[in-house]
């Protein structure tokens, strides 16, 4: 059971990573511009920052290297324990671009 729930919580949460890696460098700088401006910022400035690619590919790489030793593990006590890694790898996946935003954000707030 947790083997099922584990792989399907893995796949939504890469997705979405994926899906926050592209969206956080085209529309972030403008999301951010618009939250600096509803938080009562009015001249807020436009926010430029690199996406760290290095660290949102090296946590992917992270999550199908544990997939695969989970799948080759012999032992039920190394394979649940690298589900849990690639669990938390998957969240690290989510997490970069979500920190991406809100480092934009506080750029456009400025000091």
């Amino acid at each position: 059971m947790f083997r099922i729930w584990a792989d399907a919580s893995a796949i939504s949460l890469v997705a979405a990573g994926i899906l926050g890696a592209f969206i956080a460098p085209t529309t972030g700088p403008a999301l951010a511009m618009g939250m600096a401006i509803l938080m009562g910022h009015t001249e807020p400035v436009m926010p430029e920052l690199p996406f760290p690619w290095l660290f949102w590919g090296a946590t992917i790489g992270a999550v199908v290297v544990c997939k695969i030793l989970a799948d080759r593990s012999e032992n039920p006590a190394r394979k649940r324990g690298w589900r849990v890694a690639e669990l938390v790898s998957a969240v690290a996946c989510v997490v970069i671009p979500l920190v991406q935003v809100w480092r934009l954000v506080r750029l456009a707030v400025g000091p």
